[in-house]
């Protein structure tokens, strides 16, 4: 018999440490066998999500990797470590206590050696992934000493379709990331030797222990769990625990809790607190709060053994009638937890250990006093379901076992619904992917389940309005305010919305409630001075995009918005520093036309033409950036290359009237010039508005 067999037969008889593996006799074949298990994991945990690398920016992952500034440059890596990972937002989305450096940095290096496309970020989160099911592999192995039991552990883990959300969306990483890492800081406390027999080798095993904690406090702050399981186990499950002094025992995870008063000051100093209160929601009492926990873990107990639906954005009930099935069922879920780590702990106690994995990582997200609206989400469950895919194999090896006895046939079926099993859950996996593609077909999705999230009504809004679907956009955003009457986002949207239709007054009756929620709110400030200008009133709307940009300096869109009113005013130096600041940020078409635009107005032409020069390379494909230049050149005299950029803009946008215009203008000239031999410009265009 193997030794992976050996090691489960034993879990299934009750033994209590944390042995090792057995040695093997022949070490060159079984390390071997263990890298082609290695391989298989990794293929396990990758194809399902192939069709994922070509999915683009959904959700948040624009706000925080398209158009943040803190990934244009390493100089903003002390931002990243000392502020929120909104802060960049500036005013009213920066009063945040979300705190994700780790999730930042790797976007920041993933941007600088890659660029902007989505494709790296998702190929990132895709080899964290198979990463986070190579350790767990490797500590499940060590901690209970078989390979046949980590093997079917690795294996449920990355095949659940549960584990979709951290995978395909971008901005899941942060629960990879704090999986990885929590692993890998388990996997060293597992090696620490006594210190009698190698303090040199124990305090550097200790180190990688706290590092790798270290890494994971600046993922999550779920990380928190890590010294209390470490001080379970030492207790209750380690194998020599009878005969290691309390002294020792206190010494293998002292380490790791006096990092937590070191995080927890950070945050203190620089956040100003762990975890902010959530908005919109009710103080709840102590018993609520109970309550509500029970009523999110048996949500957890149940998306983890019943995977189906799979949802970005769950409503969490704050009706006690539509909320007391969730709490019933976390009762029940409850109890049969209980039940189960009692015969665990009679028939194989080490297996147990998985339910206290389990409910420790998950605690900390079952208190919604402190979890945002969506208080239940796929993605939390990623590090918590480790431990029950532990108990899950287990009952696998068992059953496997326990069919011995009935015969060929009936291990040959359990083999084979055990494939089946595996091969649905890829299938979900495959098909989840897809939801992922973009933020239409997401949201769609998301609202067949969740038709209440009022989030993703806005977010659907916002999709059809930028694709040019006004009174789509209107209908979702109409329903999210039904939903959400007081949400500020909402409100700044049906702001735009009645600006667009010329219904300035309930325009900006939309925007100072939305200012008076939450007076700091700078896109309020951006869309009431749009609406200001667009009533002409200059002097409103400067005010208006001063504030915003006094709010959210790091927003590339507030710059633009004030460098285009100081352009309409004259005021074109101020117009220039707007626009420097905004491409500082993000290169946008509109900071270039603005930027060339103002330079031409003070006469540096020779800037101006650099300016829009950027802009057709930063688009090649936008007829505006040919058709800027061929105006540019036209103004100039230079009527060649001013019919080049015309044709070239042209063939992009061939019914364009105003190009056709000019460029049949153009070779009237040209044709003048050629018949009289004179050279030189009629009557120069003036530069326009951006």
């Amino acid at each position: 018999m193997s030794d992976a067999g050996m090691g489960s037969e034993n879990i299934a008889s009750g033994s209590a440490g944390a042995a090792p593996a057995a040695r093997p006799t022949r070490a060159q074949p079984a390390r071997l066998g263990d890298a082609v298990t290695l391989a298989a994991l990794a293929l396990a945990a990758a194809l399902p999500y192939l069709n994922s690398l070509a999915n683009g920016f959904v959700y948040d992952d624009l706000n925080q990797v398209s158009d943040n500034p803190y990934l244009r440059s390493f100089h903003y890596l002390p931002q990243i470590f000392t502020t929120s990972a909104w802060s960049y937002l500036g005013g009213s989305a920066a009063a945040t206590n979300y705190y994700r450096p780790l999730m930042t940095t790797g976007y920041l290096v993933c941007f600088q050696l890659f660029g902007p496309g989505a494709f790296a970020f998702h190929l990132m989160n895709l080899l964290v992934n198979v990463a986070v099911v190579l350790l767990l592999y490797k500590v499940s192995a060590r901690l209970f000493g078989g390979r046949s039991l980590a093997l079917l552990a690795a294996l449920a883990f990355a095949l659940h379709p549960a584990h979709s959300e951290s995978v395909d969306w971008i901005g899941g990483v942060t629960d990879l990331e704090l999986t990885l890492f929590y692993l890998a800081a388990f996997w060293f406390y597992l090696r620490l030797p006594r210190i009698s027999a190698s303090r040199p080798r124990w305090l550097a095993v200790q180190l990688a222990v706290v590092a790798n904690l270290a890494l994971t406090l600046l993922a999550k702050e779920q990380a928190l769990t890590l010294p209390i399981l470490l001080t379970l186990y030492e207790h209750v499950y380690r194998e020599d625990r009878g005969e290691t002094r309390l002294a020792e025992k206190v010494a293998r995870y002292a380490p790791a809790w006096l990092l937590v008063p070191v995080y927890l000051a950070v945050r203190a100093h620089f956040l100003g607190g762990l975890a902010p209160a959530a908005s919109g929601r009710p103080h709840l009492s102590p018993d609520a709060l109970l309550l509500s926990a029970s009523a999110l873990l048996g949500q957890y107990a149940a998306k983890f053994l019943w995977p189906v639906r799979l949802c970005l954005y769950y409503v969490f009930p704050t009706e006690w009638n539509r909320l007391l099935p969730e709490v019933l069922g976390g009762i029940a879920a409850l109890w049969m937890g209980a039940l189960l780590f009692l015969l665990l702990w009679h028939y194989a106690r080490r297996v147990s250990f998985g339910l206290v994995w389990f409910l420790v990582t998950l605690a900390p997200v079952l208190n919604v006093g402190w979890m945002p609206a969506a208080a239940f989400a796929e993605r939390y469950l990623y590090l918590p379901s480790a431990g029950l895919c532990w108990v899950i194999a287990w009952a696998g090896l068992w059953l496997w076992n326990a069919a011995r006895s009935l015969g060929h046939a009936r291990r040959l079926a359990l083999a084979a619904a055990a494939v089946l099993l595996a091969l649905l859950a890829v299938a979900r996996i495959v098909t989840r992917n897809r939801d992922w593609k973009d933020n239409l077909d997401l949201y769609r999705r998301t609202l067949e389940v969740s038709p209440d999230a009022y989030v993703i009504h806005n977010n659907l809004g916002e999709v059809y309005w930028k694709s040019g679907q006004a009174e789509l956009a209107a209908a979702e955003w109409r329903a999210a305010a039904t939903l959400a009457p007081d949400a500020v986002v909402v409100l700044d949207n049906l702001g735009l919305l009645d600006t667009s239709e010329h219904h300035y007054d309930e325009a900006v009756a939309h925007l100072q409630r939305a200012i008076g929620i939450a007076p700091r709110d700078a896109a309020a400030h951006i869309n009431l001075g749009m609406t200001y200008d667009q009533m002409g009133r200059p002097e409103d709307a400067q005010r208006e995009s001063e504030t915003a940009v006094r709010l959210a300096p790091l927003s590339f869109f507030a710059h633009n918005e004030l460098g285009q009113q100081y352009f309409d005013q004259g005021r074109y130096a101020g117009a220039d520093r707007q626009f420097r600041a905004s491409l500082a940020l993000k290169p946008t078409l509109s900071a270039w036309f603005g930027l060339g635009l103002s330079r031409w107005r003070q006469g540096d032409t020779a800037e101006a033409e650099l300016d829009f020069k950027s802009a057709e390379a930063l688009a090649p494909a936008d007829p505006r950036a040919h058709f800027i230049l061929g105006l540019f050149y036209a103004a100039r005299g230079r009527y060649p290359e001013a019919v080049n950029e015309y044709q070239a803009g042209l063939e992009i946008d061939p019914a364009n009237p105003q190009a056709l215009a000019a460029i049949q203008k153009l070779k009237a000239e040209i044709s003048h010039e050629n018949s009289n031999g004179a050279a030189g410009p009629s009557s120069p265009s003036e530069p326009a508005h951006p």
